[in-house]
């Protein structure tokens, strides 16, 4: 009687380094399947999950997608194919950080292999029958990068009667003397920092100038 070698998904111990915003290859994730009791080329079920980013494939052209493309990225991918085509996809794919996201994670990507028997692959498609589950996770630090704080603000104002200055002069008046200024109402503008809360407390200095 042989017993089966279940299927195992291993990955680098040490964790990629990127900066705030910009993508990074992940390489050396690998599958090992010594199985007598599953048929030699039974497919496995592979899916990586990123905890705060996306993932996008390289290379998918001889495994098949059942969640996620390969032009992605997408926080789930999941495909199948035998343990060769599964090793080639592995071999190389790309984890972008989610937008102004920083930090140190070492479970960041999350890897997970299912393996099933021949007599539960139907249709094409593996049936979801678990036979055996595996995973493994990779770290990622990610540095972070002083984003500039936006403005926003409407490129030009119309004074109407219902929002027009009013400059008054009284009679007699001269340089120096005081005036009387009915002000109208400034609407539009917005000021944001996605890193605000990472410095200073969360305050943010704002001048205005005319």
């Amino acid at each position: 009687y042989m017993y089966n070698e279940k299927a195992t998904v291993t990955a680098t111990t040490q964790a990629y380094v990127t900066m705030e915003d910009i993508p990074v290859t992940i390489a050396g994730v690998f599958i090992t399947d010594d199985s007598y009791y599953v048929a030699e080329g039974t497919p496995v079920v592979v899916n990586i999950t990123a905890v705060n980013g996306k993932i996008r494939l390289l290379s998918t052209s001889d495994v098949h997608m059942l969640e996620g493309t390969n032009s992605g990225p997408h926080k789930t991918v999941m495909f199948w194919g035998n343990v060769t085509n599964v090793n080639a996809t592995l071999n190389s794919f790309v984890y972008t950080p989610d937008l102004n996201y920083n930090g140190m994670d070492s479970e960041e990507i999350v890897i997970g292999l299912t393996e099933h028997n021949t007599r539960n692959v139907s249709g094409g498609n593996p049936r979801m029958d678990l036979y055996h589950e595996h995973f493994a996770h990779i770290g990622v630090e990610v540095t972070p990068v002083n984003d500039p704080p936006l403005i926003t603000a409407p490129t030009s104002y119309t004074i109407t009667p219902a929002n027009s200055v009013v400059y008054t002069k009284p009679d007699g008046a001269g340089l120096g003397d005081k005036i009387n200024v009915t002000s109208f109402l400034l609407s539009g503008l917005s000021v944001e920092d996605p890193d605000l809360n990472e410095d200073y407390a969360g305050l943010l200095k704002v001048s205005l100038q005319v």
